[in-house]
């Protein structure tokens, strides 16, 4: 009767961890109270309940949607700076939670934006184009393309509300399918070799090597090998291009038996990462240098948000602006030809 196989070290270092998942759960809730949202996500309130039911180690590192989480549940589970474990639990809650609070305002602002102005239209047309449209009549006046789109438009709000409505919500769910087809075709053209290299530096790009590198830190310093770290890494980077091109830099590493420079696949990776993966001693990955990159890359998208964020509120103003501004030049255009023609007559 052949022995059975031991299970590999990283996976019980994992499985030990795991074991706190009730007290590292609490922790999260704890924490995402602290946060300006106050909420937990759908992602969080799945790994709580992940937590809670003892998973394994294996289901970690299987599935994309919990590998990600690798990074945070080794870290509050370290013996070797126990002080700072809740302060990188908060940091990891406190990055997620801008993230996600940026991409509602990419998605929440220009709704605002347009309910502002049709609510703004929607007063002006019930005021102020009736009275405009009545002293264009009575003077007979030969209006211009945009003063008779305004009117045609104001009319239509009045006469027809409902269908305005449905133009309305129409627009919006023209909107809401365009972030998500637009979000769904990026993923999909990243791993393209035609269009993948010029998507390397947005937003999503460095989000998800942040999670490689982060990842892939924490399984080689519980002891994992470097292709299957790799791969795990990968996963949980939740990128198409990432994932694919990890499969292929693990199976090169299980052949050679080390990250050799002539890879396939370095072009992939940022250069300072591929590099990370031979600066330690015998051209071994260095975890430090990992752990700083993961730190940056972090950083980066951190200052990406707050940077998006800081410039949406003037969009709003400018697009109300814009809105208000052509409405008033519309309605007064008409008038400027009749005081020009009358002051011509005198």
């Amino acid at each position: 009767m052949s022995a059975a196989i031991e299970r590999p070290a990283y996976l019980r270092s994992i499985d030990e961890a795991l074991e706190n998942g009730s007290k590292i759960a609490s922790a999260i809730e704890a924490l995402a109270a602290e946060t300006p949202s106050r909420n937990l996500t759908i992602d969080l309130q799945e790994l709580i309940r992940t937590l809670r039911g003892k998973p394994t180690a294996e289901q970690f590192v299987n599935d994309e949607s919990k590998a990600v989480w690798l990074p945070l549940v080794l870290r509050a589970n370290s013996s070797t700076t126990p002080s700072g474990n809740f302060k990188q639990l908060f940091d990891d809650l406190t990055v997620a939670n801008q993230i996600r609070q940026s991409k509602r305002l990419q998605f929440a602002y220009p709704l605002i934006v347009l309910a502002i102005t049709v609510g703004l239209f929607v007063v002006l047309a019930n005021t102020i184009v009736p009275t405009f449209e009545k002293m264009f009549r009575e003077f007979q006046l030969k209006l211009p393309r945009a003063t008779q789109l305004i009117i045609e438009i104001s009319s239509t709000i009045r006469t027809q509300p409902v269908l305005s409505c449905l133009w309305l919500l129409g627009l919006t769910l023209v909107l809401v399918g365009f972030r998500k087809v637009s979000s769904l075709l990026v993923r999909h053209l990243e791993v393209t070799s035609l269009v993948g290299p010029h998507l390397a530096g947005n937003s999503e790009s460095v989000r998800a090597m942040g999670r490689f590198t982060s990842t892939l830190a924490e399984l080689l310093d519980v002891g994992a090998p470097l292709n299957e770290a790799i791969l795990i890494a990968g996963k949980a980077s939740q990128n198409l291009r990432f994932i694919k091109t990890s499969a292929i830099l693990s199976k090169e590493i299980n052949f050679l038996s080390a990250v050799v420079e002539d890879s396939t696949v370095a072009q992939n990776f940022p250069n300072l990462v591929f590099r990370a993966l031979q600066a330690g001693p015998n051209k071994t990955p260095s975890i430090p240098l990992l752990r700083q990159l993961s730190a940056i890359y972090f950083e980066r998208v951190r200052q990406r948000v707050e940077w998006s964020a800081a410039l949406f509120s003037p969009l709003m103003i400018i697009g109300i602006g814009v809105v208000t501004g052509f409405t008033v030049l519309a309605l007064f255009m008409p008038l400027v030809s009749l005081i020009t023609s009358v002051s011509g007559n005198n």
